[in-house]
């Protein structure tokens, strides 16, 4: 039981809650949605799905998906497409967040032209910056969805783990890779 558990647990109980009524609850409760959820899986490929759009929340997601499946390598495509997450700000925080991924891939920005070209976030800077760091090349900047379905279908093998994190629909990413992983399996 994790410490969301049971602080769920010890919060029903405070308020008055019959124990065996909430162990039964909490044993069909399948997780809030877009939160480290599980899309599918294909050709031994997991891909999560997760709502993630800020370094914190980036680095949490991360960390979690690495301890529930600690020996499985770990792809991070990540969506910048938040207010927030699109600004150059959060250059250095968002390299560190993503520091933890075997490799890395983030497309074009959502809407660029909504944030002020000074104040933009550069998923290519990003990129060079987390290749740097890592001393290898550990991330690629795809432009879009289908270059980035294409790449992990080519790339991603048996045991790895694609999560894909994003405020939005990310072109339904998800799907459209395991759609692709089934037809490579057949």
């Amino acid at each position: 039981m994790g410490i969301r558990d049971r602080a769920g647990y010890a919060t029903a109980r405070a308020i008055g809650l019959d124990a065996p009524a909430v162990r039964s609850a909490m044993a069909t409760f399948r997780g809030v949605r877009r939160r480290q959820e599980i899309a599918g899986e294909a050709a031994g490929v997991l891909v999560v799905d997760d709502f993630a759009h800020h370094p914190t929340a980036v680095a949490e997601t991360m960390a979690a998906v690495r301890a529930a499946w600690p020996a499985r390598r770990l792809w991070a495509v990540f969506e910048p497409r938040s207010q927030t997450s699109r600004r150059r700000v959060f250059l250095e925080e968002f390299a560190r967040a993503l520091a933890g991924a075997d490799r890395v891939i983030l497309p074009d920005l959502y809407h660029p032209e909504k944030i002020p070209e000074e104040e933009r976030l550069s998923a290519a800077e990003l990129v060079d910056l987390i290749n740097r760091n890592r001393g290898e090349r550990a991330a690629s900047y795809l432009p879009g969805v289908d270059d980035i379905a294409a790449l992990l279908v080519r790339d991603a093998a048996e045991g790895d783990i694609v999560l894909v994190m994003s405020n939005g629909s990310f072109g339904d990413l998800p799907e459209k890779v395991l759609a692709d992983l089934r037809r490579r399996e057949s």
